[in-house]
């Protein structure tokens, strides 16, 4: 049960977070793949709020998940543009 409790609460995150970075582009801000960004910080949150939970959390969690995190987003984000065509 407390397995689909996290679920729930972590697609009620990437739904909020989705449809703020919608409101951020609507006021001027280019944010380009918005379902990954939105996946990326609702998937961060998530562990955090996991760790937390079972009392596990420490400022030496989130200083080694932060980095990790970011650096998947940036190489997601340039492999996604570095891929060739292999279709010809």
């Amino acid at each position: 049960m407390l397995i689909i409790a996290f679920l729930l609460l972590a697609l009620t995150l990437n739904c909020l977070i989705f449809g703020f970075l919608t409101v951020l582009e609507v006021l001027g801000l280019q944010i380009k793949r918005k379902r990954w960004l939105a996946g990326t910080i609702t998937g961060l949150m998530s562990i955090l709020l996991a760790l937390q939970s079972i009392d596990e959390l420490s400022p030496r969690d989130v200083l080694v998940l932060l980095p990790l995190v970011a650096l998947g987003y940036l190489y997601s984000f340039y492999n996604v543009n570095n891929t060739r065509n292999l279709d010809r």
